[in-house]
Order: structure tokens, then sequence, then C-alpha cells
């Protein structure tokens, strides 16, 4: 279920990334085996890989593609292919054994294959290309006295903030940019050879920001970054302290994480070595070189996702919609080069040298949003209790999706103003009422003068395997369901013995057969373990877990042992822990 979760997640946010230009055409896409074939040897050259393979390799990789981009290939075949792709890569690469998980990333890439090349015309790239060292639109709007540079993430153009322009014209003068390969514009120079530790295309990107600044003579920007593009945002805060007034990150990340197989996340050095993120990224480099050819290929793309896996965009279905569509019809697959660069890329160990103000924007999605759970503010949480000193504010906006531009206008205005201007940010939003199959819990206890609660998610058994199965032996578990369980201590206590200091804290387990693990993290709102780091355990101890009574649905609650003391029990299916939690003075 972990992995099956984070790879839906970052399937919602490929979807916005990768697809096509908007422009006439006639015939569906039926694949070249001239063009496949120089292609496969373009890959294959570009991942140092050309001297290593044998003629009989490329025919296989050719027919596999083939077979692929074939649109009237059954699903079932398609998916088959991309497994045997998957396999051959990791080959190539010099693994025989590659992981479980590329079943389902060869599912996941047939099936958004699929469904691009049956969707209706494309029409090939074209050979231009936006030199290195610029950007690929700037737009300017407004007239007030402090400068803002506002990048559009990759898939989208500069419109993503129009109507903030339109509505700060009097407070700021503001560019909006457009990255290379997005909005129809062509795609940055590639580089000759893979290098797993450089980010030519962001770093293009930077040199080009650098560049707007200087040639229009900017007095220290604001520069802000939406998703993929708060990347960018964040560089030029710690490279160019002296050039930048302020940072404002909109849902965007430090890193793409990636979990290793003891919960923990992978550092950026083992992130460089893992052979599933250099297939993925051939894989995605392999796709055809086309774009979509009209709007109504656009529309059908649109409405296969809505069905199956509906963009988590906006709040307003119209909108929602009308982005979807921006990026299926004004941006290049071969895009993904930069979601590629950032997958093996990581800011946050670098924070510690941030002098410029910077802002964390971050969403909370509804019930109903398929990006439900999205790391950002966990990590940007990290990031704060890894450098407390360092001047980042985090604003977490309630009931918004990822377009926080166009769910919550007003409130965006107002925090970014107010940080700008050095003032706190009193963003009040409420999360929308909805009804869940594991409703929300919760349980309080005063213990001494301590007060102890809990609020956690409450699943259902529904005559499930649960010990070892939906719930796996040995892997950190939320201990509930949807958000990670918290705990919230008023004082100082002790827990089985061992201080804990006030505060809010995430509350994961790791159930075994004989002992189970129970940790207390300081990143207190989390989605699930999906984002779980080690590093910011407060605590942990270990319990025996006893057989009890049947409890349908999880429970947690307190039992007194005294004025000062009580044990804090957790229930569920037939099974009971016992956490025993004292005064500590």
């Amino acid at each position: 279920m972990r992995k099956k979760r984070i790879l839906a997640a970052w399937f919602g946010i490929i979807i916005w990334l990768a697809v096509g230009q908007c422009v006439p055409a006639q015939t569906l896409y039926q694949p070249d085996p001239a063009e496949v074939k120089a292609r496969v040897a373009e890959v294959l050259s570009f991942y140092q890989l050309a001297g290593k393979v044998t003629p009989q390799d490329v025919d296989q990789l050719v027919r596999l593609e083939l077979k692929i981009e074939t649109p009237s290939e059954a699903m079932r075949d398609r998916a088959q292919a991309y497994l045997e792709l998957y396999r051959l890569l990791y080959r190539l690469n010099g693994v025989a054994s590659p992981p479980e998980s590329m079943n389902n990333s060869a599912r996941i890439s047939a099936g958004f294959i699929g469904t691009f090349l049956t969707s209706g015309p494309v029409k090939p790239l074209g050979r231009a290309t936006t030199p290195w060292g610029r950007l690929g639109q700037v737009e300017k709007r407004g007239r007030g006295s402090i400068p803002m540079i506002l990048i559009a993430p990759v898939g989208f153009d500069w419109t993503v903030y129009q109507t903030f322009m339109e509505r700060n014209a009097d407070r700021y003068t503001m560019y909006g940019v457009t990255l290379p390969g997005s909005g129809g514009t062509p795609l940055p120079d590639n580089p000759k050879s893979f290098d797993p530790a450089a980010t030519p295309w962001w770093e293009s990107a930077r040199q080009g920001v650098l560049a707007l600044i200087e040639d229009q003579k900017l007095n220290k920007p604001v520069i802000v970054g939406l998703q993929s593009s708060a990347y960018l945002a964040v560089r030029l805060a710690l490279d160019q302290p002296g050039k930048v007034r302020a940072a404002v990150m909109i849902c965007g990340l430090t890193r793409m994480r990636q979990s290793s197989e003891d919960d923990r996340p992978m550092t950026l050095a083992e992130r460089r070595q893992s052979m599933a993120l250099r297939v993925s990224a051939m894989v995605t480099d392999l796709w055809p070189r086309v774009m979509l050819a009209s709007r109504e290929a656009g529309e059908k793309l649109l409405q296969v996702f809505l069905r199956v896996y509906p963009p988590g965009l906006s709040h307003h279905p119209q909108r929602n919609n009308e982005l979807f569509l921006m990026g299926a019809l004004d941006s290049s697959l071969y895009a993904m080069h930069y979601t590629n660069e950032l997958a093996l890329a990581d800011l946050a160990e670098e924070f510690g040298k941030l002098t410029v103000p910077a802002l964390a924007i971050t969403a909370d999605h509804d019930d109903a949003s398929t990006m439900q759970g999205t790391p950002d503010t966990a990590q940007w949480t990290e990031v704060k209790l890894r450098y407390p000193s360092i001047p980042l504010t985090i604003s977490r906006f309630e009931n918004s999706r990822t377009f926080v531009t166009e769910d919550a206008p007003q409130d965006l205005d107002a925090a970014v103003a107010a940080f700008l201007a050095g003032n706190p940010i009193e963003i009040k939003r409420e999360r929308a009422a909805s009804v869940r199959p594991s409703p929300r819990g919760g349980a309080a206890q005063q213990i001494g003068l301590a007060e102890v609660t809990v609020a956690y998610g409450r699943p259902q058994v529904k005559g499930r395997e649960i010990w070892g199965q939906l719930v796996p032996w040995n892997r950190v578990w939320r201990t509930g369901a949807n958000e990670a369980t918290t705990i919230t201590f008023s004082r100082d206590l002790l827990v089985e013995g061992q201080r804990i200091a006030a505060g809010t804290y995430s509350l994961f387990t790791i159930p075994s057969e004989n002992e189970w693990t129970v940790i207390f993290n300081r990143v207190a709102h989390q989605w699930g373990a999906f984002n779980y780091n080690p590093e910011f355990d407060a605590l942990r101890v270990k319990i025996k877990a006893q057989s009890a009574e049947p409890m349908e649905w999880l429970d947690f609650s307190f039992d007194p042992t005294g004025a000062r003391s009580a044990n804090l029990i957790l229930r569920w299916e037939k099974l009971k822990l016992s956490l025993r939690i004292e005064d500590a003075t």
C-alpha cells in the first residue's frame, strides 16, 4: 500500500507535467521504425550505454518500443512490453534482479502512453531549441515598487499567475516566466551525456532568471516558484542572496523524496546511485517525441483522467479542467527532463546558509483530491527543525489544492504581502468537512498537571487480515488511517520511563510478531507514514503486544492508574497495546 500510494501521488503530478502541444494535424500517431531506432540510439548514447550493448539488445529495444507505441496495441500487451523494457534496461545497466515495484511502473507507463496515443492526432516536436541561459517567455505586468519574478511550473505557462498579477498590479512590478519546453516554447538544448549530479536544464533556467534581473536592472526582486519551479526560487535565494530580496515557494518541494527499504529517506548520494531512478529517466526519454495536435485530443485525455484519476489541481471544476488542458496542449512530453533532474537533486542540506527571507506556502488538500497527502508541509517542517534559526516561514493553507493561486487568491495575496512587510501571517482557513470511511477519533486524559490528547483515523477490519498483511510486519505504520496519528503533551512527561518534552508528535509504530516499536516523531503534520524520517524521532520505546477481544474499529483510550499516571491503550482486531505515561516530576 505504501508504494502504491506514493506511485499514485507522483503519477498525478506526472499527468500534468508531461503532455503535448496544440497544433494542427490530421492523423493519429503511428510509430516510424527508423525514428524509433534513432531515438533508441540517442538515449543509449546519452546514458553512456552505446558501447555496452549488442546489436541484438538494440533490436529488442526497438521492437519493444514499436509495440509500446502502436495505438492499436491492447493495454495488456503494452503493459507486458513495458515490463520487458524495464527488465532489459535494468540488465543493460548491470542489474540482474530489478525491484518488484517495476511491475507498478510498467503498468503506469503503459496506461499513460496508451491513453495519450489514442486521444487524438499528434505532431512531432520539431528541432528548434531554446539557447542555453535563455527563458521560454517573459511577460511584464504591474507598476508597484517591489519587483517580482514569478516562475511557472514545468508544463504550464506564465498565465498561471495572471490573476495574481492583475490583483497586485499596484503592489509589485511583475515578470511572469515560462520555462523552455512549456507553453509552446522550444525545449532547452540537451546536454551530450547523463550526469546524475548535474541539473543542466534547471541551471540554464537559473542563468536565464539572472539575465532577466540584469537586463531589466531589477533591484533585488522577490522570486516566486510554484510546484516544480519552487526549486528554482530556492536555488536563487541560496546562491544569489545579494540579488534576491525574498523567495516564495508555493506547494513546492526541496526534493522528490524516495524511500529506502528501511523506511528512511534515501540520501542524495543513494538517489544518484539508484538504478530505479536512472531507468525511470531512460523510460521517459524513450517516450515518443510528439505533442497532442488538437484541443479535442486534449479534452479526450482529460475525460479519461476525470474517470480514472481526476487531477487535483483546483477546487473549481472548470478551472481544474482548464489547467489540465493548459498542460495537455502547450507543453512537451520531453519536458519530463526537468522532473528527472529534480529526482536527483536536493537542496534540503543547503538551507543552513539561507539568509534571504523565504516563505513556504503549503496546501492541505480536501478529501476529494487525488493529491491528498502531498509531502510539502512535512518536508518544509523538516528544514525548519534542522535549521531553526534560518529566516524560513511556513504557512499551511487548509482546504486548498495544488494551485493555491486559484483556490485561495485573497489569502495568498495577504500572506505574501504580510511576509514581505515582515509581519506575522494570520491566515485562518478551515478544513472542509467530509464523511470518511475511516472516521476521525480522539482521546484525552489529564496526567498530573499535564493534558494528553490523541487524534487519529479509525480504520475498520472489514473481514481483512490485518497483522502481517494490511499492516506489514517490521515496517513503519501510521497507527491509524489517513493522516498520521498525533499525540500532544501539554507538559513534559515520562513514556515507559523515558522523558519526552511537551509538544505535538506524530505517533508511528513498527509492528512485529514479538515486540512493537512506538515512535514519537517531531514532524507532527504528515499524511500516513509516507514522509516519515527517523532523523526527527524524539523518542522510541519498545512494548509487547497482547491478545485481546475483537475490536472492529481501531480505538485509542486511556486507562488511569493513578492521579499522576495512565496507560494509553490501542485496540484493533484481536490485538492490544498498552503504553505507560507518567508525570515527569
